[in-house]
């Protein structure tokens, strides 16, 4: 989700929020087919410069991987298990620029653009009966709801350490799942509650 208090004069913001969403939907297509781990180690590190570019700070590039850490290291172990290191290591690399990479998008992007975008984009739906605003509200909602889920997992992390609950990951993860659930249960009734 866009901040507003942060400089919205970038390249990056700048760019077309429906060009966004096509290299968005473009790359996570061609990131699928990626196994050599030098393609997704330069994938990360454009990234990386994407993030520099745009002025975001070093925390707020780390943020969309906190959460996922253990999962990560979950999926990586299941993948030594199942095939070898190397692909358990593509996979992790490809799920951390995925993050990255939309994270990028709706740090960028306000809520407004990413609507008015998707709706272009899915503007043709609408000749084979298919409302293409309640797809790319759909869609917005499942984007921003990944900075969200980090901002969620941060703040729930720096109450448990105030509790004296140092690094304990039962005692963050279970509230955030909780807090998400009621988000989105607060969003659906929002949303319903406009006649969608």
């Amino acid at each position: 989700m866009l901040d507003m208090n942060e400089p919205y004069h970038s390249s990056i913001h700048r760019v077309s929020p429906k060009l966004k969403l096509i290299v968005l939907v473009m790359f996570s297509i061609g990131l699928c087919f990626i196994t050599n781990l030098w393609v997704l180690s330069i994938s990360l590190g454009v990234i990386w410069m994407l993030y520099f570019i745009a002025k975001i700070t070093l925390k707020k590039l780390f943020m969309p991987l906190r959460p996922i850490a253990i999962i990560a290291c979950i999926i990586f172990l299941v993948q030594v298990g199942t095939n070898n290191w190397l692909s358990g290591l593509a996979v992790v690399f490809r799920l951390s620029i995925l993050l990255l990479f939309s994270s990028l998008i709706t740090l960028t992007t306000s809520t407004s653009e990413l609507l008015d975008g998707l709706n272009s984009l899915l503007r043709v739906l609408s000749y084979v009966g298919v409302n293409p605003k309640k797809i790319s509200l759909s869609l917005s909602l499942a984007i921003r709801f990944i900075p969200l889920m980090v901002s969620i997992f941060e703040e729930i992390r720096i109450a448990q350490r105030s509790r004296g609950l140092e690094d304990s990951f039962i005692s963050t993860i279970i509230p955030t799942i909780i807090k998400m659930l009621k988000t989105a249960e607060d969003i659906a009734e929002a949303i319903e509650s406009r006649g969608w």
